[in-house]
């Protein structure tokens, strides 16, 4: 079996043996050395939570401006 790793430097997606994960190999195109992960790793598929929380507020603000301007609120 192999595994699907994505190199940090190139951003190139390759795939190598289950044997070099969490090992350090070089990328095949750029050459750069980088620690194999798993594309489907848990670091790679979190949500970046100060993001959403802003866009919350963000809509939020809006809708209470649009209520203050047509004099509901």
């Amino acid at each position: 079996m192999s595994i699907s790793v994505r190199c940090p430097s190139c951003g190139k997606t390759m795939r190598v043996p289950d044997e070099a994960a969490s090992r350090s190999i070089r990328c095949r195109y750029c050459h750069q050395p980088f620690t194999a992960r798993s594309d489907d790793s848990a670091g790679e598929r979190r949500l970046n939570l100060p993001i959403i929380v802003a866009g919350i507020l963000f809509l939020l603000g809006l809708i209470a401006v649009i209520l203050r301007l047509a004099g509901v609120w």
